[in-house]
């Protein structure tokens, strides 16, 4: 069976994924935004990982930057978008890890609150009504 894995920049905050697939006996493509492998590749692959990583693009979700927004990428939140929609519609079977799993809501129209570690600011509620993000 062969996977493919979204990633990001950095290679190796992403060889644990593959590691452990391939330890069950799955080969492991990695899908990059940075490539032009999405149409090629990704016919190939019978299965999606969407892993962890830095944080989703408040836009995503119909919300703002502000003080609590860290890190983000938004040519990669559009990618991961475009992967699920496309497994979507081959039916192919999708595992969201951490951040995976918050882009998966994403794409079916959810939303997400933006919290901090900082108690203070944390869980400070929802920032929005309307998800433009939702590919459905």
């Amino acid at each position: 069976m062969l996977i493919g894995i979204s990633r990001d920049k950095k290679l190796a905050d992403f060889l644990p994924y593959k590691k452990a697939l391939e330890n069950v006996g799955a080969q492991v493509k990695f899908l990059y935004y940075e490539d032009s492998v999405i149409k090629s590749d990704f016919n190939k692959i019978q299965g999606l990982l969407i892993p962890g990583g830095i944080d989703i693009d408040p836009f995503i979700y119909g919300s703002k930057r502000n003080f609590l927004t860290k890190k983000i990428n938004l040519k990669r939140d559009l990618f991961e978008r475009d992967l699920i929609l496309k497994a979507w519609e081959r039916n192919l079977p999708v595992l969201g890890i951490c951040r995976g799993i918050q882009i998966l809501n994403c794409v079916f129209g959810g939303d997400l609150l933006i919290s901090s570690a900082n108690k203070k600011f944390a869980n400070i509620g929802p920032l929005t009504t309307k998800n433009p993000f939702c590919g459905l």
